[in-house]
């Protein structure tokens, strides 16, 4: 049996290398299931993953599941200035729970488990488990 790894880049918004000289928030952000807000979601819920030092999935097994893993602070760049709030109120403020489980899934399928550090960030599909934080 052949085992593979593969490393790629988290996958880009809209706001991919465009820069901002200042902070300006957004005074009337927007969080839906957008592509952006999408891969924002993705890259915070393995940003907790990451701190927690979870194992490698290949998708999220339930709502619950994913779930835990939803906290802290969500912070991106938006064409109206940056978004700052509570992970889990923006969750609980999304209409369908099951539509985003399947989005989160699917980004997961196409790019793996975003590893998030201090210093680097990436995307990781494996066969071989590990932890996310010992990779």
């Amino acid at each position: 049996m052949r085992m593979e790894i593969t490393i790629s880049d988290i996958p880009s918004t809209s706001m991919s290398g465009v820069s901002e000289f200042m902070y300006v928030e957004n005074p009337n952000p927007v969080f839906d299931m957008s592509w952006d807000c999408m891969v924002n979601y993705y890259v915070k819920l393995f940003e907790n993953r990451t701190n927690e030092n979870k194992r490698y999935i290949h998708e999220y097994a339930s709502i619950q599941d994913l779930e835990e893993d939803v906290y802290g602070t969500l912070a991106f760049k938006t064409r109206g200035g940056w978004v700052n709030g509570d992970f889990k109120e923006i969750y609980d403020s999304l209409p369908d729970k099951d539509k985003f489980f399947d989005k989160i899934n699917d980004l997961i399928m196409e790019y793996g488990n975003p590893i998030i550090t201090y210093y680097v960030s990436y995307c990781v599909k494996s066969d071989i488990p590990f932890r996310l934080l010992s990779f």
